[in-house]
C-alpha cells in the first residue's frame, strides 16, 4: 500500500497583508499545492490523508471546486479529508453540502477533539 500524508496546508491564507506582494504570496499557497498534487500524480497512491486544515477558514464553494479539480488528477488514490480548526465542518460549511468528483471522503474533525 502506498500512501502520502499532508496537513496544515492553510490554503486561502491571505499573506502579508497590504503588501505589494500580497495577492502573489496568497496565490504561492495554492500553487504549492498544485506542484504538491504534480509530484503526487507519479507516485501511483492509494491513499492521500489530509488531516487538518487544508484551508485557512471555512471554504467556499469556489475554492472547494478548484481543488477538487486537482484532486481529480489522483485517480486511483482514495482521499481522506479529516476537517481540522481552521476549516471545521461546521453547519454553515459548504463542505455540508459539496459533492466531490474525486475520490475523496470528508470527515469531521471536530469528533476527533
Amino acid at each position: 500500500m502506498r500512501f502520502a500524508h499532508i496537513a496544515d496546508l492553510h490554503l486561502g491564507r491571505k499573506v502579508d497583508v497590504g503588501a505589494p506582494w500580497e495577492k502573489r504570496a496568497t496565490q504561492a499557497l495554492f500553487d504549492g499545492f498544485v506542484n504538491l498534487i504534480d509530484k503526487l500524480e507519479t507516485e501511483n497512491l492509494d491513499f492521500l490523508f489530509i488531516t487538518g486544515d487544508l484551508f485557512d477558514h471555512v471554504p467556499t464553494v469556489d475554492e472547494l471546486r478548484k481543488v477538487d479539480m486537482e484532486l481529480m488528477r489522483l485517480t486511483k488514490a482514495n482521499i481522506i479529508y479529516v476537517t481540522g480548526e481552521a476549516d471545521h465542518l461546521s453547519k454553515e460549511s459548504p463542505l455540508w453540502t459539496y459533492k466531490f468528483h474525486s475520490n475523496t471522503f470528508l470527515m469531521n474533525g471536530e469528533k476527533f477533539n
